[in-house]
């Protein structure tokens, strides 16, 4: 009875064993399947991340480019407001030069216009003496042509 009872649980045994080995066999599909599906999608994933990075160089060069001319501007626009600075400054100096000059100028045909001003009353007395005098020597004239007719 005892090897009976050995020989029975053995085959007990032996038929778990099998359907362990099957299971364990079906587990090794599964696995082997989910392992192949696995690498399928990181194929995909790696395929996906290389197209990425290549976009993300494309995009990285572009705004370099971007950066670089946007650089490019913004020195050409500083160039150009200190050039426009200094011709403001120079403006500002030739303006106030300018109106020294013409505060000058002013300042000399004031001067120039009362002097013109103290010439024309001084020819204006002188004209005024000369016809004093023309009519002291017209009336001398007329006088001594008087005289002259009374003589003859």
């Amino acid at each position: 009875g005892a090897v009976r009872k050995l020989e029975t649980r053995q085959a007990a045994m032996q038929a778990e064993f099998e359907e362990l080995h099957r299971a364990v066999a079906a587990r090794a599909d599964t696995v082997q399947t989910s392992y192949a599906q696995m690498n399928e999608e990181l194929v995909g994933l790696r395929a996906c991340t290389a197209n990425s990075s290549i976009q993300l160089e494309r995009q990285n060069l572009a705004l370099a480019r971007r950066a670089a001319r946007m650089g490019r501007q913004a020195r050409r626009a500083a160039s150009a407001t200190l050039r426009a600075k200094s011709a403001l400054q120079l403006s500002r100096a030739q303006m106030e030069k300018a109106q020294f000059d013409l505060s000058g100028a002013t300042s000399l045909l004031a001067a120039r216009t009362s002097e013109v001003e103290r010439l024309r009353n001084r020819v204006a007395e002188l004209e005024c003496s000369l016809d004093k005098t023309a009519r002291g020597a017209r009336s001398t004239e007329e006088i001594a042509r008087r005289q002259e007719a009374l003589l003859d």
